[in-house]
């Protein structure tokens, strides 16, 4: 009786992960986290359609979330301050994220000239867009990129700023509670480390320069000081 038990189990657990499978063949198919490549990037925007290019334009250039970036209406964009207000936070916290020259021109070029107040992603009838997962994936395929989450392309904006910001920095444009999350995005290459130290050492001339400068200064100003003396004394 044992061996039927166990062959119901062994069923059961097989159709249970076809179910799965057949609704989430992404689970399957994609790493935990995946990080675009600049070449990949480039593929990925190519292979989009017209309404969804925009929108991975800010996930890449903000690492807003998708319910973040679907939930945008214009008047959450600064485009004087050239800066975005994200309300609808997971954190329930706004908070603000600058904007480049990409993103700006980007979203200028969606922007209806008299819309201030709706959705920036939105249907004819001013609705939001109630999901852009198909048409993503479908992107993807036709990227021949097959291993990417929309997720992900929060954690490639996250990476590529660690590379070249400091973390305080990223952990607020990502809206993190804790910097602790943030650090997972911190991967020190060589590149930067060499980077640091050649940065260490210029600080390092600097000072020195600055130093013998100010020595010089001081010598220079000591003999003025001499010679007028003597000058004084002279006329004395």
């Amino acid at each position: 009786m044992m061996w039927k038990t166990f062959l119901k189990i062994a069923l059961l657990v097989l159709i249970t992960g076809a179910l799965f499978y057949v609704v989430c063949p992404k689970y399957y198919f994609f790493p935990e986290i995946s990080i675009l490549s600049w070449d990949e990037e480039k593929k990925l925007m190519g292979a989009a359609s017209p309404h969804i290019r925009p929108v991975l334009v800010v996930a890449l250039n903000t690492g807003m979330r998708l319910g973040e970036t679907l939930n945008l209406r214009w008047e959450d964009i600064n485009f004087a301050k050239a800066e975005i207000t994200v309300k609808h936070t997971k954190t329930k916290r706004a908070r603000r994220i600058p904007m480049n020259n990409c993103l700006t021109s980007t979203l200028q070029s969606v922007r209806i000239a008299d819309d201030t107040d709706g959705y920036v992603f939105a249907h004819e009838n001013g609705k939001p867009y109630g999901s852009v997962k198909t048409a993503f994936y479908r992107t993807v395929r036709k990227a021949g990129i097959g291993h990417l989450r929309f997720h992900d392309l929060r954690h490639t904006f996250a990476t590529r700023m660690a590379e070249v910001s400091n973390l305080p920095s990223v952990q607020a444009m990502l809206g993190h509670r804790d910097i602790k999350t943030t650090m997972r995005y911190a991967h020190a290459t060589r590149e930067q480390m060499s980077m640091g130290v050649q940065l260490l050492e210029m600080g390092r001339l600097r000072h020195n320069s600055a130093t013998m400068a100010k020595k010089e200064i001081f010598k220079e100003t000591e003999i003025a000081k001499v010679i007028d003396d003597k000058r004084e004394n002279l006329l004395a």
